[in-house]
């Protein structure tokens, strides 16, 4: 895609696009990078590497652990932690618009976010 591109460009388009990232989510979106198979025979898109950068700065704004991929059937433990983490208590109540609250906060945030789901967001709070 870049083969014709002038090389200082390029870095500058990655530069402006990675900006918004701190060093540990470029960090951690390097190392998932070396450890997904799917990015074995080629490297990720920018819009892949940014995605996969979102996703280092939601987990460590989250404060959960490091998101480790494992391929094959998970085992009876990791499956006792996805249901003990899952679990919906019975007298709690969810708001059915959360979703859309916490998209339009990602946006104010500053984070980049689909405009169609922005919108619908917008129209789900009647904004």
């Amino acid at each position: 895609m870049w083969k014709d591109a002038d090389p200082d460009e390029v870095r500058s388009v990655w530069a402006d696009s990675l900006a918004r990232f701190e060093a540990v989510d470029i960090k951690r979106a390097l190392e998932t990078m070396m450890m997904v198979a799917a990015y074995a025979e080629y490297p990720p898109t920018l819009p892949q590497f940014a995605a996969m950068c979102r996703d280092a700065k939601s987990v460590r704004n989250q404060g959960m652990p490091k998101v480790v991929h494992c391929y094959g059937r998970p085992g009876p433990e990791v499956l006792a932690m996805i249901h003990e983490l899952t679990a919906d208590p019975v007298n709690r109540k969810r708001d059915p618009k959360d979703w859309a609250r916490k998209l339009i906060k990602r946006d104010t945030d500053g984070e980049m976010v689909n405009l169609h789901a922005l919108n619908s967001a917008r129209e789900a709070l009647g904004l």
